[in-house]
């Protein structure tokens, strides 16, 4: 199952004619949501305007269900999807003559619930390429697949799980020039030690 939500219509057109599309109308749901922000957390965590949640298993799946040409398809069009979506990136907002900066896009993000309920997030930097957005939507997608056929770990891309805390989502990004996925660990260590202890004494 794949879940689409977006705010503020946010590229609506788009994804009722995604919805539409082939096979992916047998395995995608679409929820509008209300008004976008303002939101009080750090860039990275800040919701985009529009997300795409993938449910596992999802290859394994879609092979079962739709046959094992399906993926291919699917795969091929999120990724066209998020090339259109950064053509259509609204413009940036300003305070004044200042800039806001941001180191990822607030337009649009894919997750992926992957094993000991964990979340799997692909972020986009705000300067990536309309090409980088596709090349990194077919990255993730391949990345999932072969992570649940167990041919890859998240070690692989450099995640070192013993500094994960629990319940907490790990944040990816593609790196063009690898052309594969790299973790993205953005949290101080002292922050992430103080949350790891909170954590401790709540669950235990």
């Amino acid at each position: 199952m794949i879940k689409i939500a977006n705010y503020e219509g946010k590229l609506d057109s788009e994804i009722s004619e995604l919805m539409l599309s082939g096979n992916l109308s047998k395995v995608a749901e679409h929820k509008s949501l209300g008004q976008y922000g303002p939101f009080a957390c750090a860039d990275w965590i800040i919701p985009t305007l529009v997300t795409v949640h993938i449910v596992s298993p999802f290859f394994k799946s879609i092979v079962s269900e739709l046959g094992k040409d399906a993926y291919a398809e699917i795969k091929a069009q999120f990724a066209s999807f998020s090339g259109e979506t950064k053509k259509k990136e609204r413009i940036e907002p300003t305070l004044g003559l200042k800039k806001l900066e941001r180191k990822f896009s607030h337009e649009l993000s894919f997750s992926a619930k992957i094993f000991d309920n964990r979340t799997l997030k692909l972020m986009f930097p705000v300067g990536f390429t309309e090409s980088e957005h596709v090349d990194a939507v077919a990255c993730f997608f391949d990345f999932l697949r072969d992570l649940e056929l167990g041919i890859v770990s998240l070690e692989a891309i450099g995640v070192e799980l013993e500094r994960v805390l629990p319940r907490r989502s790990i944040g990816v990004v593609y790196d063009p020039e690898l052309m594969d996925l790299r973790w993205y660990d953005p949290m101080p260590p002292a922050l992430r030690e103080e949350i790891r202890k909170e954590l401790q004494q709540k669950y235990t």
